[in-house]
Parts: structure tokens; sequence; C-alpha cells
């Protein structure tokens, strides 16, 4: 609230002069302190009211909004519940399809469970001690390539005696009423349990047979030619230059060790500039291996200076020994299996035509064509 100064009333002692010019109008040499209270009570009147009145604006502008987002907030709130009430609705439609569905299966199951106990009643039960040894005439009831045909073999009488054909199986007797269908099921056609071993286990392939031909029984195989052996050139194996430049912000790749005044190679990383060599080097004698021993770096020998060139410098002039792979030179002995001696002459072709034509004789015993 306004805070107003209340006018100082006038001593009674003090004389009030009128203004000039208003010395002979009435009412301006008598007292006055009844007008000062009035005016005072007037002003706070109004001052009270007008607090009143805006308090009151304010409280109904602060309902209103309060009233809006309560409306707004039940809007939302009614969504969400008819959102939530459609799906209960459907899940329970859904329900009651299903449980229709499964009355409509129960029914049908009863129905095929009559059906299969009177067919189980009808039909004879085959016999199990069928004769092994052939039989001498039989007769069919169908056509040959019917595939239910059923064969008939007469008697001592000469009567023909049906039998079951070999694909049909036993059927069991249904069970009575009362008894759930699924159970007999159950014993009658259970099946072996399957173990999560075997399914998961590898099945083992049978190694299939090289095909025996004459070239390769007599050529002797030749041996692998990837062998890790020494050159012929020295006892420490061959040693090859190659200029290598690293790029900026790459190294070599290697894992180095000290080795007796050399630098030994004992890994090769992928994404180093020796294995960018490898990949780009067309001669596999040049290619670094691991293994290997860097003889010198840039003209120097010393390992430590080595390893100081490869930190410091960009291009590089390596000197590498190592073994590579060589191939093992071929038997100079070997039969050719296009050797004009065995091509087979005219007399080998007139004895496997005698053999061929006197069948017993010469089977099982492993005889080559004579040349």
């Amino acid at each position: 609230m306004a805070r107003f100064d209340t006018p100082q009333r006038p001593s009674r002692g003090t004389v009030h002069l009128p203004p000039p010019g208003l010395e002979h109008v009435p009412g301006f040499l008598e007292p006055h302190a009844k007008d000062y209270d009035a005016i005072v009570l007037a002003v706070r009147a109004a001052v009270l009211k007008d607090v009143e009145m805006k308090v009151t604006e304010k409280a109904a502008e602060l309902a209103s909004r309060g009233n809006h987002v309560f409306h707004r907030l039940q809007a939302k709130h009614e969504e969400r519940l008819e959102k939530l009430t459609s799906v209960v609705t459907d899940c329970i439609e859904r329900q009651r399809a299903l449980e229709s569905e499964n009355e409509a299966l129960r029914q049908e199951i009863a129905r095929l469970s009559c059906q299969m106990s009177k067919l189980g009643h009808t039909l004879p039960l085959p016999t199990k001690n069928h004769s092994e040894s052939p039989e001498p005439a039989s007769c069919s009831t169908a056509a040959p390539n019917s595939l239910f045909s059923t064969a008939t073999t007469p008697d001592d009488h000469g009567n023909f005696d049906s039998r079951d054909p070999p694909w049909q199986s036993e059927v069991p007797l249904f069970p009575f009423a009362g008894v759930s269908p699924f159970s007999m099921c159950a014993k009658s056609c259970a099946a072996p349990p399957l173990l999560l071993a075997e399914l998961t286990q590898t099945p083992t392939q049978t190694p299939s047979r090289t095909p025996l031909s004459l070239e390769n029984t007599l050529t002797p195989p030749r041996a692998p030619e990837a062998t890790r052996a020494k050159m012929t050139n020295g006892s420490d194996g061959i040693s090859f230059n190659f200029t290598l430049r690293k790029a900026d912000d790459a190294d070599l790749g290697l894992t180095l060790s000290h080795q007796e005044g050399v630098l030994r190679v004992d890994g090769i990383r992928t994404d180093g500039a020796v294995a960018a060599w490898n990949r780009a080097c067309n001669a596999a004698e040049k290619v670094v291996m691991v293994g290997d021993e860097i003889l010198s770096i840039n003209g120097a020998s010393e390992p430590e200076r080595m390893l100081d060139e490869c930190r410091e410098k960009f291009l590089l002039k390596i000197k590498i020994r190592g073994e590579r792979p060589t191939s093992v030179a071929e038997t100079s002995f070997s039969f050719r299996a296009t050797a004009s001696e065995f091509v087979p002459t005219h007399g080998s072709q007139e004895t496997l035509t005698a053999d061929q034509r006197t069948p017993g004789k010469m089977r099982g015993k492993g005889r080559r064509p004579q040349t």
C-alpha cells in the first residue's frame, strides 16, 4: 500500500495569513483542522479501494490461468485413458477370438478322435511273423507301379491270403473315452530325446578317396616349395638392400631386439612402413620377414645408431640379411606315364579282350596288362 504523509496540523498560536488578494474572502482566517482530517480519510478510503480492486483482478487472472492449465492436463489424461481403454478392448476381443478358436479346435479333435477310433476297430492288425524267404509265386491286386499295391500269395489250399504291404506300419488301438489322445500318441509315437550336444556337434565328414592314376603312381610327389632353408650362396643366408621413405606421422612398424651387433626383426605390424613395402614388393626374396637381421641403416652398423636413424630420418637405406624359401630340386629319376613303354599295344588289347570274355578267371587277382 502506498504510504501517504499526514499533513501537519497548524499550531493554535500560529497566525495564518491569507494570500495576497484574498484577504477579504471569507474562510481563510478561520481554523481548518477538520478539513485536514476529512481529506486524509477520503484519500485513505480511495487508496484502499484501488488496492482491493487490483488484488481482486490479479486473483481472478491467476485463477483463470490455473483453470486453463487444469483443463489442459485433464484433456491429456482423458486422451491417454481413451487409448488405454481401446488397447484393453482389443485385447479382450482377441482373447474371445482365441477362446472361440480353441473351442472349435477341441471339437475338431473330438471328431477326429471318434473317426480314428472307428477306423482302428475296422482295420485288421498286421501280422508280424512274415516269412523272410522269397515266395515262389505272387500276384498283385493293383498296377505294378502303384504305391498301394498289395501282394497276395496262395496258401496250401489254393486260397489267396492278403497281407499288409511292407510300407504300412502298425496302427495302435485308439484310446477309450475319457483318455486323452495326446498321452497315447506320446506313448506310441515317442521319439528318442534330442541332446543339445548331438545337435551342436559337427558331423564328421568321411575323407574322400583320391582317384589313382598311372602318372601319380609312377611319379613321386614333389616336395613343398615354401621351405625355410639357407641359400647356397652362403651359410648366413641372403642379404639385400632397399630404400624406404617414411611418412611424417608413420613409423617402420617393426619390433626389434639387439643380437651381436645387429637388429633382429621380432615382429611386423600391419600399419607400418615395412608392411607397406612388403605389400608393394614384387620380388619375394626382398620381402622383410620375422627373423631377419638388419645389418645397417644409412651406413650406420651399430644398433644404437641404427635406432637413432630410424627415429630421426625419413629416407632410410636398409641392408637386411635373412633366410629365404628355396624350391627343392626335383627328383632326377622318375617314370613318365606318357612313355611309349606304358602305352598298351595291339597284343595287350587282344589279351584284355580275351580276359573280358572269360569272366571269373582273372578277376580279383590284380594282374596288369602285359606289354
